[in-house]
């Protein structure tokens, strides 16, 4: 794609940078055609989680006429260009460190950081992060962590280092420091200028004011129980709208901060699957799998889904809790924009669906989100009641008209 072009060109030219792209926008391919044209060595790819070291290892390979390395949850196949999780890094920096606390470096509960290395081979990866020519992290809005800076001041010698993502800003104001590691914003690929050109499809983004008084909390833990993972009206608006969009053909994601959250979803939708960090790992590839290729409709997930779950067929996501980052919330709704096509239908429209709440931390939080929807021109975004979600949603999609019309 001529904006993909760009990118690279702009990338070579400046020698370090952001790439903001959005969810769709092909990150992955860019950097990797980025790779291929520097022809610099070593190069390392780092990650934010497991999952995306398993894909971003099958881009890279089939892509480039080279041996990837796998760097990661065990694994310390070194090559000249490397795959690598972020924990698996930071672990191995600091392997003669007997101090070294994970949980310092945890960026959420699902921060996934695998089977560390023994401490020969750590020592190993260590020397290779110290002699980098070149790295790329993935999911720049990470580099604001303990985790990342480290990662990049101990790359010295990294004449190329470049960050991406779709939201490569922090409502925190840590930002500054994704700059002051990266450099400034090279490209700027939002999603209205791949709806515009087709390249995603359009969404239509209901906000839905949840009513009801819950009682006074004053700390955002208990307000988030009470009004969002205990809420039985809320929980029972998001499974009744997850089953009539079933039963209309769309295949749906619903999005849960906490476990005990989907696993209350989970009781009211028998039989659809909840992905979460402490599932084995081969459970849940087979149902990403399964939702893949359509064997299952729906299905709930943790913040593991807010990077790198690529399911095209997803029609529709429900998030009925915002969180404490409204950059979350911007990644989630590019879960459902992807393009799909398969038996002479396509996938034409795209449903989002995020609950408000007027609660304290929670109504701040959901009129940032709402604002956000809204700057973006190619969205359509309507603010409803929880009684006039369905009837909104069946404009758009019903069980005779699914989201898949005829090509």
């Amino acid at each position: 794609r001529p904006y993909q072009k760009q990118t690279v060109d702009a990338c070579k030219t400046y020698t370090r940078g952001i790439v903001q792209a959005a969810t769709g926008a092909g990150k992955t391919f860019m950097v990797t055609e980025l790779i291929g044209e520097l022809k610099t060595a070593p190069f390392i790819f780092l990650v934010p989680s497991i999952d995306l070291l398993e894909q971003t290892h099958d881009t890279l390979s089939s892509c480039l006429n080279a041996p990837i390395g796998l760097i990661g949850d065990g694994n310390s196949d070194i090559q000249d260009i490397s795959v690598m999780t972020m924990q698996t890094a930071i672990q191995s920096l600091h392997s003669q460190d007997k101090k070294f606390d994970p949980e310092a470096y945890k960026y959420d509960e699902d921060d996934e950081w695998g089977n560390a290395l023994e401490p020969s081979k750590a020592e190993m990866v260590k020397k290779y992060i110290k002699e980098a020519n070149g790295l790329y992290f993935d999911e720049a809005h990470h580099a604001a962590t303990k985790t990342c800076e480290e990662i990049m001041r101990a790359a010295k010698k990294a004449y190329w280092r470049f960050g991406g993502s779709a939201t490569p800003y922090r409502e925190d104001g840590a930002d500054l420091m994704i700059q002051a590691l990266f450099g400034r914003k090279l490209v700027n690929i939002t999603p209205s200028y791949l709806i515009d050109r087709g390249f995603l499809v359009r969404p239509n983004i209901f906000n839905v004011k949840m009513d009801g008084h819950f009682g006074d909390f004053f700390t955002y833990g208990k307000i988030y129980k009470h009004w969002i993972v205990e809420n039985d009206p809320l929980n029972k608006l998001v499974a009744t709208t997850m089953k009539y969009l079933e039963n209309a053909g769309v295949s749906t994601l619903t999005l849960v901060q906490r476990y005990e959250h989907g696993e209350r979803l989970q009781a009211l939708l028998p039989g659809v699957p909840f992905i979460r960090g402490d599932m084995k790992r081969k459970d849940r590839k087979k149902v990403i799998l399964d939702l893949k290729e359509g064997r299952i409709k729906s299905c709930i997930a943790t913040t593991l889904a807010d990077e790198g779950l690529d399911v095209k067929r997803l029609g529709a996501v429900l998030i009925p809790g915002g969180g404490k980052s409204i950059t979350r919330v911007y990644q989630r709704v590019g879960r459902v924009l992807r393009p799909f096509e398969e038996d002479g239908v396509k996938k034409n429209h795209a449903v989002a669906v995020l609950f408000q709440h007027d609660a304290k931390f929670l109504k701040d939080h959901g009129n940032k989100v709402r604002r956000l929807m809204e700057d973006e021109p190619a969205f359509i975004t309507k603010n409803c009641k929880p009684y006039e979600l369905l009837n909104e949603i069946s404009g758009i999609v019903s069980p005779q008209e699914t989201l898949f019309g005829d090509l």
